[in-house]
């Protein structure tokens, strides 16, 4: 099966491991994975999905679903299994980090991080513990760095550390100022099979999708149990989730090169190339044209 793109892994100190993932796919790929060594992943997903099927034996029998609207702080209490990309692209920033070197930027001992360390430590095989990351335009600002990054040798290094270094604080930051742990393992919950079945109809429409009503009417609910459901699972409302992928997707489209500004800005459903290129520029802080170089 043809698969195209890269796959970038750097160690950037002891206890902390950058990796990039850009590649599309014309067809699903499945891959087995079977670490050693057990980490804290904070993952940044923002094309495609992954799902993640952890060894059962561990005790985890549901699926792990990565949505480009969300990003995670997670620990795997087991890391083999099966990780699964459906066709089409995927974009992923995502940082290993050690739970010895995770200790490092706690602030509060009792927070549920904290928490989650402490059992990490004394048992490995605790269970998961996950909690979803809301980007900030300053987070995603350092992301943008990271893959833009136009140094190399010792610099490129010292760069990508620091930019790193920042997005793991104000991650943490997050996951400090709760008093408990979110999981989304909801695959066979009655919302997420409602919420799924929007993005599809959303994404079969695209250049002109649904109104609200006609969503939650071709799905069985009223505007709000949909509104609130769809959040819930994807963390965004339907409206903000459709920009973002159009973006994203429009992203993929200029790095491919064989397009024009206005051609993608037609492709992924804007009717208008200025506002195309006003929302972009507003969500990534450089204009699309700049891909394009």
């Amino acid at each position: 099966m043809a698969c195209h793109g890269f796959f970038y892994i750097a160690k950037l100190r002891d206890g902390l491991l950058l990796t990039i993932t850009d590649h599309r796919a014309v067809a699903p790929v499945e891959l087995d994975f079977n670490e050693t060594l057990r980490s804290f992943i904070l993952s940044f997903t923002f094309s495609g999905r992954i799902s993640v099927d952890i060894a059962k034996k561990y005790g985890v029998v549901s699926e792990n679903f990565l949505d480009f609207t969300k990003s995670y702080l997670v620990y795997i209490p087991h890391p083999s299994g099966i990780a699964w990309y459906p066709a089409g692209s995927y974009f992923n920033i995502a940082l290993v980090i050690s739970p010895w070197f995770m200790r490092h930027f706690l602030q509060r001992e009792d927070s549920s991080l904290a928490k989650a360390i402490d059992k990490v430590e004394s048992n490995p095989d605790s269970a998961l513990w996950q909690h979803q990351i809301t980007l900030t335009p300053l987070m995603r600002m350092r992301l943008h760095e990271i893959f833009r990054c136009p140094y190399r040798g010792s610099v490129r290094h010292y760069f990508l550390e620091s930019k790193s270094l920042e997005l793991i604080l104000l991650s943490t930051e997050q996951t400090e100022n709760i008093s408990h742990h979110c999981s989304c393992l909801a695959r066979n919950q009655p919302d997420y099979i409602l919420a799924e079945k929007t993005r599809d109809i959303m994404l079969t429409n695209m250049s002109n999708p649904p109104s609200l009503c006609e969503l939650a009417r071709s799905v069985g609910v009223n505007k709000g149990k949909l509104n609130k459901c769809f959040r819930d699972v994807y963390g965004a409302s339907i409206f903000e989730y459709l920009r973002i992928y159009r973006l994203e997707k429009a992203k993929t489209l200029l790095l491919s090169g064989n397009r024009s500004v206005k051609e993608v800005s037609v492709e992924v459903g804007y009717t208008e190339p200025s506002n195309f290129s006003r929302e972009f520029k507003k969500y990534f802080g450089i204009s699309p044209a700049a891909y394009l170089d």
